[in-house]
């Protein structure tokens, strides 16, 4: 009977596992795992579990189909942004016009576009928060050039998983260190600065409902661990 039990939550966990994951997000966080491991905190402990669950919060929003629009033969048209990530190196872009789909050369195709407030890739990371993670994170040395080229950076959010899980990594680190100098009142290696630091990923240093959401998330990424 026993043996029968366990069989039977064995079957539920991984059916329940098949419907919450795609094979695509699985990949994903299991990469943003392996980075976070070699990310330490202050207080000794590394960010794998925390970069995990971050990646699949925010990759579900880094997925998601916001409109923006181009001119083309005089006609607005609308466009996602994955059509424009395509299009940063084929100069070309799919649209919809009159009816039909397209393959064409658009001119200015950023014109309408503010990058500079919009957040990028799976980690959902802004080009100033970016900016200021390489500048001040020593290990990210390797890739300063970036804080002066917006093209390559962008490239590399929205496309190098690694290296977006890398930087959105570093920038909990960051946030973390600062929530010490910020909350002096606090004991140094207190469970409340990473709490902050979590929030502060998302804006604001006590922000409740993303913690709600990033604890219900991470119940379900612990299963790869």
């Amino acid at each position: 009977m026993k043996r029968i039990l366990i069989l039977i939550i064995m079957i539920n966990t991984l059916l329940f596992s098949k419907e919450i994951f795609s094979n695509y997000q699985i990949k994903n966080i299991k990469t943003a795992m392996e980075v976070g491991e070699s990310i330490i905190l202050p207080n000794g402990e590394n960010i794998k579990l925390i970069l995990g669950t971050l990646n699949f919060l925010e990759g579900s929003a880094g997925q998601s189909s916001k409109n923006h629009y181009i001119i083309y033969k005089g006609k607005k048209i609308k466009i996602i942004l994955g059509d424009l990530e395509d299009n940063m190196y084929n100069k070309r872009i799919f649209i919809n016009y009159k009816g039909l789909k397209k393959r064409v050369r658009v001119q200015n195709i950023y014109k309408n576009v503010n990058f500079n407030k919009i957040s990028l890739g799976d980690m959902q990371i802004q080009l100033r928060t970016a900016k200021r993670t390489i500048k001040q994170t020593p290990e990210l040395i390797h890739i300063k050039h970036l804080i002066h080229n917006d093209n390559e950076l962008i490239r590399a959010l929205l496309h190098d998983k690694r290296l977006s899980y890398l930087i959105a990594g570093y920038y909990i680190k960051l946030c973390y260190i600062e929530s010490q100098k910020r909350f002096k009142n606090i004991p140094e290696k207190s469970y409340k600065h990473l709490l902050h630091a979590i929030s502060r990923y998302n804006g604001g240093w006590n922000n409740e409902r993303y913690l709600s959401q990033f604890r219900k998330k991470r119940e379900q990424v612990k299963q790869f661990l």
